[in-house]
């Protein structure tokens, strides 16, 4: 009897150490923010509408924050490659930009129903 909870004690820490490790591996570690590998979206954007404004409607930070009129947005990136990037708020609305050129983006903004076209300031 002694022998089979041994054995059987011994399977169920094996088993466990087996599987944690695996999950460890499994685990993507970011020591970069996503934003690093398509650096097109980071800066400043603004409304090409308002050239003569020298402030920024949007900007990407490299730590991944977001801010929209100057206001710190709270919310993850959920899609991102080199063409567009997918920004979804803490209430469920998205910003979606599409790159349009070398310095142009098209912006979808879903809370507010409207289309921008934003070029980089900076």
């Amino acid at each position: 009897m002694k022998n089979r909870f041994r054995i059987l004690l011994g399977i169920s820490m094996l088993a466990g150490l087996t599987g944690s490790t695996i999950m460890h591996r499994k685990q993507k570690k970011w020591t970069t923010s996503p934003l690093d590998s398509h650096l097109f979206f980071l800066g400043s954007w603004r409304k090409s509408e308002s050239p003569s404004s020298d402030s920024a409607f949007l900007t990407f930070n490299r730590t991944g924050s977001v801010t929209l009129n100057k206001k710190l947005l709270k919310g993850n990136i959920i899609q991102l490659n080199e063409q567009q990037l997918i920004f979804e708020d803490s209430y469920g609305y998205q910003l979606i930009l599409n790159k349009l050129g070398e310095n142009k983006l098209n912006l979808y903004d879903d809370a507010e129903d409207k289309e921008y076209i934003l070029e980089r300031i900076s």
